[in-house]
């Protein structure tokens, strides 16, 4: 993969998060229209069918993680920085795991329904933080490991931030005003956050201290 031309690799980088987004976009559009949509944070009403809704929308990130898997074999963790080795790997690991941890109790301590607050830590550490982390800043970057940094950089996370415009709407429909707005407004926020998570990635030499710090963002702002 490495070997074809930027522009390839490009343009199967695009494939991939179009491919991502776009394998959602129909089944949350549909499910929202018919009611049948189940909020995260109503997740204990019908936890089979949100981890069934999950699932299907988590297609992409889960094939593309089998076919890195069969590419790269013997490689695979080391190229998807998917190993905790090393005492401060470890200890920026566990850190963020008690983190979490404290915010899972604050949770069960201030909402009374506890099996929603269990839930959404194991969703916003898989569905969300890994299932981005990795597709992004793993196998879209893999792709462009030997391009210069800006390149790097620029073109995944970019893409991660475009992503984000139809989280940003709601999943309502979108306006060319929402589009603009979200252009000038949070576009580069999101994609400056999705280059802290690479520097964090690649400085550290794991990938679980930016999907931790992800979901613990995430999981902090749960209920908001």
């Amino acid at each position: 993969m490495l070997k074809k031309p930027l522009f390839v690799r490009i343009m199967l980088i695009l494939l991939i998060i179009a491919a991502d987004v776009c394998g959602a976009i129909p089944f949350l559009y549909r499910w929202k229209e018919n009611g049948t949509l189940i909020p995260s944070t109503q997740a204990s009403t019908d936890i089979p069918g949100i981890l069934l809704q999950n699932l299907m929308i988590s297609v992409v990130p889960i094939v593309l993680f089998a076919v890195f898997l069969f590419a790269l074999k013997k490689d695979f963790v080391r190229e998807m920085y998917l190993q905790v080795k090393g005492r401060w790997q470890w200890i920026g690991v566990c850190v963020l795991i008690l983190c979490l941890v404290g915010i899972l109790f604050y949770h069960l301590l201030t909402k009374e329904d506890r099996i929603t607050s269990i839930f959404l830590l194991f969703y916003y550490v898989f569905f969300i933080a890994f299932s981005e982390e990795f597709v992004c800043r793993g196998a879209c970057t893999y792709l462009l490991k030997n391009e210069k940094t800006i390149i790097r950089f620029l073109i995944p996370n970019l893409l991660f931030a475009a992503m984000h415009i139809f989280n940003y709407s709601g999943w309502e429909e979108m306006t060319g005003e929402f589009v603009l707005r979200f252009i000038r407004t949070d576009m580069a926020v999101i994609m400056c956050v999705g280059c802290l998570n690479q520097a964090l990635k690649e400085k550290t030499g794991t990938i679980w201290i930016p999907v931790l710090l992800h979901a613990a963002w995430d999981y902090a702002l749960a209920y908001k």
